[in-house]
């Protein structure tokens, strides 16, 4: 898999990274400009556990985290004051959160098949979603 970095002013791309297989979610914490992460997921294909921490400064990948050794993560979303995020572990029936500065596991949510985090807080007041 690819994530393609675009220049906004341009509209071209400037850097392409590569990751472990398609994925599904992209996400960075919008309420803080500073914040320099972006997470992304590979959902499908022999590395569907990964989840990457980018660096948009530099634009590489900084940190692989695998939340459940050989099943499928996803959907990176974050707390609402973007001290956490949370990943789905769909097959695993749960959901991990993490220090979203650190990268390290805080907790493990047991949960029946969860599908999504979606933070309705942060997205209805993003831009273009």
């Amino acid at each position: 898999g690819l994530i393609t970095v675009i220049d906004i002013t341009t509209w071209k791309p400037v850097k392409y990274i590569k990751t472990g297989g398609p994925g599904l979610f992209v996400r960075s914490y919008s309420k803080d400009p500073s914040y320099p992460y972006v997470w992304a997921d590979t959902a499908f294909g022999d590395h569907k556990d990964e989840i990457y921490v980018i660096d948009a400064r530099i634009n590489e990948i900084v940190k692989t985290i695998i939340p459940v050794k050989g099943e499928s993560s996803w959907h990176p979303e974050f707390t609402y004051d973007g001290k956490f995020v949370y990943v789905v572990s769909q097959s695993a029936n749960e959901v991990e959160v993490y220090d979203a500065h650190t990268f390290d596991i805080v907790k493990r949510i047991k949960s029946d098949t969860p599908s999504a985090i979606s933070n309705v807080g942060l997205r209805i007041e993003e831009p273009g979603l």
